[in-house]
């Protein structure tokens, strides 16, 4: 139920933003590309520049060096299978992870406070602004700015995250 619920809402969403955006795009898997992932599916092609880049003027350019490898290395490997494109393998590792962190937080929210609560969390976390990220390849542009968090201090789930933070065993988020 909870991946239903958060599936659910994504589609929602998907189908809500390609309406405000005019029309719908010519092609959702290039709609979804956007932002970072350009630079996954180009590390996982091609691996990690050797140095930094620079442009004309010399100025250092962004690199492929500021991203962690594991995105990358498992985009690269469910490109090997046949028929999977690096572009279709990091959407697919993207859904994925967010429908399993949906129903992950759908049992924490039911293990701590009700069933309830962890649908409720699934559809929140599907949601939420920004929550076309768990769409698309990855944006680290839809963090919060300035390290503030958007939730306010009773928010039900600034109250899950506390509870999280403070957990004295290994919680997996």
């Amino acid at each position: 139920v909870p991946l239903a619920l958060f599936e659910a809402t994504r589609l929602v969403q998907l189908v809500v933003l390609a309406l405000l955006n005019g029309e719908p795009p010519a092609d959702l898997v290039d709609w979804l590309m956007i932002w970072d992932a350009t630079w996954f599916v180009r590390i996982a092609e091609d691996g990690y520049e050797l140095g930094y880049s620079y442009d004309q003027t010399g100025a250092l350019t962004g690199n492929g060096l500021a991203f962690f490898p594991l995105y990358p290395i498992l985009i690269r490997c469910l490109a090997w299978l046949p028929g999977i494109s690096t572009t279709g393998a990091a959407l697919v590792i993207s859904w994925v992870a967010a429908g399993a962190a949906a129903v992950l937080l759908s049992l924490l929210g039911t293990r701590l406070y009700s069933q309830r609560t962890g649908y409720a969390l699934a559809v929140l976390f599907g949601a939420q602004a920004g929550a076309r990220v768990w769409s698309a390849g990855h944006d680290v542009g839809e963090l919060p700015e300035g390290g503030r968090d958007p939730l306010g201090w009773d928010d039900p789930l600034r109250n899950l995250v506390r509870t999280i933070e403070t957990c004295r065993m290994p919680v997996i988020t």
